[in-house]
């Protein structure tokens, strides 16, 4: 057998004992609802369970901010935190009645600076 004839036979005995899985062409309807193959069913399997991503203050927010640009970037340490990331943190720990964690963010700097000075050669007095 050639290699071809090896994965043909691995995959007919994948489907054979049910296990081949394949994607399903699905349809989103109200909240956590979706249409696969013809039928409604609750989508327990989604990020989506509160079906915001089709709310329309969600969209309309989304649009907004799709105007000034789209794009991750890079990690927030490299190319710098954007306004909306702070402005939710904030909104966040508001909600939740913390403080925002820069204490927390000020001990990682030190220890990452010290882990960084360790690898260099270099020690630190504490």
């Amino acid at each position: 057998m050639n290699t071809a004839d090896d994965l043909r036979s691995a995959l007919d005995g994948v489907v054979h004992q049910h296990l081949y899985r394949r994607r399903r062409v699905t349809e989103p309807l109200v909240g956590a609802r979706l249409r696969v193959d013809g039928r409604e069913l609750l989508g327990f399997c989604s990020n989506d369970y509160l079906g915001l991503s089709r709310h329309p203050e969600v969209i309309e927010a989304l649009v907004h901010a799709a105007q000034r640009g789209v794009g991750s970037g890079a990690s927030h340490l490299v190319s710098g935190h954007s306004a909306e990331h702070y402005a939710l943190e904030e909104e966040l720990a508001d909600f939740v009645g913390r403080e925002r964690m820069e204490e927390a963010r000020a001990m990682l700097r030190s220890i990452n600076s010290a882990t960084e000075e360790e690898r260099h050669g270099r020690t630190t007095s504490h």
